[in-house]
């Protein structure tokens, strides 16, 4: 009698043990049971020999037994067949889903691992029972054969389902789409054109595997690139005068790293400042080109852009607004004028001279980019053809890294050290500048500042910044000295003229499923 309360004192730790174990297994083993379960109660108990489940209690009974009898055909030719209509607003994605999941809780297969079932699923609309959409889920052996592949899947609703189902036939619909299968699974499908045989090979792994390579190539030339080091942080500053006598092209150049179409532009300002030439407004609200000097005193890039200018313009010296896109389509000679001088300054690095390892790196990543552009584009073209979803992503893949490519490309700058030291006080003032122009500082518009430093603006890439300052400023009836324009009392407003030119010139260059019955079954399906 003296032991039993020590017995009991003993075996209560061991109890409270065991109930606690249980009671935090018990939750996780019934929550188990009912995701197992979950499939069977969503869709019904399956019937042994019946094929036709209409849930929706749309169909006749003699409609039933018409699909009764087309799907045992299709039970015959070797694929154990469910056709199942419910009622549910679901995309094709989830109808496709809902084929599967009742593909795989109702075994349908002709033995454990055999993946040759084939199910018909219906989702109907529940303010419309006579449309939704619909899905063929064939299993994996048929797949393999290349018997019911997801484009046969696809043409038997799309040729044959579809037609019947959208006019409201849905029974004949699903008869017909069983009798597809059925003659597929016994003579084989229609037979595939040459193209369509050499689109399914060339997007099996050919062109997967030349688009992978040219990503991989893409990408370690992108890590080998140079890159320009970010300048360190520059000091707020209220400066409005340039920090050097420069000339706007070579300072535009020198701070961009590299030879841009707008610090052309920028020269063609300059010269209407200094008296050489003239913007002139025309009857169309653009700027043509006018020579006031038939032989200024000019050296260099400036004189090579003067000469084009004469070539380009007529007896009269004049170039209508209309022709004033064939000067910039000759602007190459400046660019290469404008290049030399930044080089013979020691700025810029003679292309093959300096650095060649670094421009042959940069010229094969360019043709690379090029080159898998195409690619991208073919390979995208043969993965709709042969409708795998694998290579139509790769060729994105591809089509995004090349234009990276392009990108990084572009970013790497001609600029030698001594031109990255020397390009650092411009940066800043180019920052400055442009914070002042979001501000909309007063200095920006007086006249006396426009007239110096509007070409220098236009160089350093920031015309859209000063589009609102310079508008104000016309408003104000300002007559820009880099146009050349006509006094205020003689002309219009010079904005608009200008609007069109810069904005005609500004795209030529600027500054800134698991294992199963459903496992690797094919698909298809659409909306009725």
């Amino acid at each position: 009698m003296s032991r039993a309360p020590k017995a009991c004192s003993l075996n209560m730790p061991v109890v409270r043990a065991v109930a606690l174990l249980a009671a935090v297994l018990i939750p996780f083993l019934l929550a188990a049971c009912a995701s197992t379960a979950q499939p069977l109660q969503r869709f019904g108990e399956r019937v042994s020999g019946q094929h036709v489940y209409d849930r929706a209690g749309i169909l006749t009974p003699d409609e039933i037994a018409d699909l009764e009898t087309h799907a045992a055909a299709v039970e015959r030719a070797g694929a154990p067949t469910v056709v199942y209509l419910q009622v549910r607003d679901a995309s094709r994605d989830e109808t496709i889903q809902d084929g599967r999941d009742l593909m795989q809780a109702w075994n349908a297969e002709s033995s454990s691992g055999a993946r040759d079932g084939v199910v018909i699923f219906v989702n109907l609309l529940s303010d419309n029972e006579r449309h939704g959409e619909a899905a063929i889920i064939a299993g994996q052996k048929w797949n393999d054969k290349g018997v019911l592949t997801d484009r046969e899947n696809q043409r038997i609703y799309d040729e044959v389902m579809a037609p019947l189902m959208k006019d409201e036939k849905t029974a004949a619909g699903i008869a017909r789409g069983l009798d597809a299968l059925a003659h597929d699974l016994t003579v084989g499908p229609p037979p595939v054109s040459m193209w369509q045989r050499a689109a399914d090979y060339l997007a099996a792994w050919p062109l997967i595997m030349l688009a992978g390579l040219l990503i991989l190539a893409l990408a370690m030339l992108i890590a080998r690139s140079p890159r320009r080091k970010r300048p360190p942080t520059l000091l707020e500053s209220a400066q409005l005068d340039p920090p050097d006598d420069l000339a706007p092209a070579l300072a535009g150049a020198l701070t961009a790293g590299r030879v841009l179409d707008s610090q052309i532009d920028a020269i063609l300002l300059d010269l209407a400042r200094r008296g050489i030439i003239a913007m002139e407004p025309d009857d169309d609200e653009a700027l043509g080109i006018r020579i006031l000097q038939s032989a200024p005193d000019l050296n260099g890039y400036e004189q090579r852009l003067f000469a084009t200018i004469t070539e380009v313009a007529g007896p009269d010296g004049v170039i209508p607004a209309q022709d004033v896109l064939k000067l910039r389509l000759e602007y190459n000679p400046t660019r290469e004028a404008l290049h030399d001088e930044l080089v013979a300054r020691g700025w810029f690095a003679r292309k093959v001279v300096t650095h060649p390892t670094r421009l042959r790196e940069l010229g094969l990543l360019r043709w690379l980019a090029t080159t898998s552009i195409v690619v991208a584009v073919v390979t995208f073209i043969v993965a709709a053809i042969a409708q795998s979803m694998l290579t139509t992503g790769v060729s994105i893949v591809l089509f995004i890294v090349a234009l990276a490519s392009y990108g990084v490309a572009a970013s790497v700058p001609d600029t030698t050290e001594t031109g990255e030291i020397a390009a650092l006080p411009w940066r800043a003032y180019r920052a400055n500048l442009k914070t002042q122009a979001k501000q909309r500082a007063a200095p920006l518009i007086m006249p006396e500042w426009l007239d110096r430093q509007i070409p220098l603006v236009i160089a350093l890439g920031l015309g859209q910044a000063f589009n609102p300052l310079l508008n104000a400023a016309s408003a104000a009836g300002y007559a820009p000295a880099w146009l050349g324009w006509p006094s205020n009392d003689e002309g219009a407003e010079f904005f608009p003229y200008w609007s069109a030119f810069h904005a005609s010139g500004s795209s030529s260059g600027g500054g800134d499923g698991g294992a199963g019955a459903s496992a690797g079954s094919s698909v298809g399906g659409g909306h009725f």
